[in-house]
């Protein structure tokens, strides 16, 4: 259905699957032969439910309302000459502002520049969160277990490692829509005088993205976010065959690599210029007075979460098998200090277009950080000698970067 309709001419349609919630997706009452998308021409992902929890249509069992809409557009003769043609054109594409009609194609969807939470590629359901806690759901259902039902008696334990990295990629994936929400703008397609009267650019709720950055700091940055026992983490094999276009590589699996690459790309897709671009500008699009989401809000938050041990290591003993703070979150902290750095040393400033409040305002994180790092090393606690080293590290680093002579590069 949806190559026909490219034959027919049409494009793709990315907002097509915020037509319906998850909910309604998935309700017991819902005929599964009726569309789970406004559109065929959406990438649609599996619709797969927890146990428990009741499954609506797998797959997009036909064609949906947009798709009725731009074929009549496109195909339906018309009486009255020109003019009059021109005017039931003009009717027809009036009722894009309808539920189930939106349009948005390629161009709007690719790249951080792509400022719509509902513009995604393989999202479903109107709420880029409920969907995301979907595949939480799957993840913590799925993991127990996974080594039985991945491999049988006699079987390679590459399959282990393969769908291990199924499920967190799935799960991570659709955790980056939710980060859309986040200094997010829906952007409509609506013509002066369309039902509805929606204007081009509407910022994403304040409280909509205030609820997606917590969930963001609970799913991936909290101390718990991932949890994966010692024996599933041995079980993750790979295959030992080699011949002509295949290697078998490295036999071991770098779980804190793997975990830590999605946990930048999160966060990496949070701070980009384009996102505090965004927030520092919503500030002007919301009326006088009312809550907004603020640049100052978003690095205060991140930085409660990475660093959330320093409020718990002034007393206490800790130890190379107990440690104060785990590889994967030095690694996490160690990572995040950078990307406020090239903030705070205002080089960036002179190459991309960054708000003005990035650079007082990292700053002014890294003053804080130093001044809790300080605290601890000076406390009574009995911190392991590796997470001592990288809060001396850190401290070091911080203060150069804090009172480093700046030298311009141009005039």
């Amino acid at each position: 259905m949806h190559e026909v309709g490219h034959t027919l001419g049409l494009r793709h349609n990315f907002k097509a699957s915020c037509w319906l919630t998850m909910d309604e997706i998935n309700a017991p009452d819902r005929s599964k032969d009726l569309a789970i998308a406004g559109s065929v021409m959406d990438y649609l992902p599996l619709n797969i439910m927890p146990r428990g929890e009741h499954q609506g249509s797998y797959f997009m069992p036909t064609i949906g309302p947009y798709d009725y809409l731009a074929i009549e557009y496109g195909y339906k003769p018309f009486s009255g000459g020109t003019e009059g043609e021109v005017k039931e054109l003009q009717k027809i594409a009036a009722r894009q502002a309808e539920k189930g009609m939106n349009y948005a194609t390629d161009e709007d969807a690719r790249g951080l520049y792509n400022p719509d939470p509902l513009t995604q590629i393989r999202d479903l359901g109107s709420n880029p969160m409920d969907y995301a806690k979907v595949n939480a759901r799957l993840y913590d259902q799925l993991l127990p277990g996974l080594i039985d039902r991945a491999v049988r008696d006699g079987d390679n334990y590459a399959d282990v490692r393969y769908f291990f990295n199924v499920l967190l990629s799935q799960r991570m994936r659709s955790l980056g829509f939710v980060t859309a929400n986040i200094g997010g703008l829906y952007v409509n397609r609506d013509h002066k005088g369309d039902p509805g009267n929606r204007p081009p650019i509407q910022p994403v709720e304040t409280a909509v993205q205030r609820e997606s950055l917590q969930f963001i700091c609970e799913q991936v940055f909290a101390e718990d976010s991932f949890k994966v026992s010692a024996d599933l983490y041995n079980r993750m094999g790979t295959n030992r065959w080699s011949d002509w276009g295949s290697s078998t590589g490295r036999p071991d699996f770098s779980l804190r690599s793997q975990l830590l690459s999605w946990q930048l790309s999160i966060l990496a897709s949070m701070l980009d210029t384009s996102v505090l671009g965004r927030l520092d500008d919503t500030e002007m699009r919301v009326p006088e007075g009312e809550d907004v989401l603020t640049i100052a809000e978003l690095f205060e938050t991140l930085s409660g979460v990475i660093f959330k041990e320093l409020d718990s290591m002034k007393e206490g003993e800790f130890t190379a098998q107990n440690p104060a703070i785990s590889t994967l979150r030095r690694s996490l902290q160690e990572k995040y200090y950078l990307l406020l750095a090239d903030y705070a040393s205002g080089d960036m400033a002179m190459f991309y277009s960054i708000p003005d409040a990035c650079q007082p305002l990292s700053r002014m994180q890294l003053r804080t950080m130093q001044s809790q790092i300080r605290d601890v090393l000076e406390s009574e606690a009995k911190i392991d000698t590796g997470s001592r080293a990288h809060l001396q590290n850190l401290h070091e680093r911080i203060d150069k970067l804090l009172n480093a002579e700046m030298i311009r590069r141009t005039p």
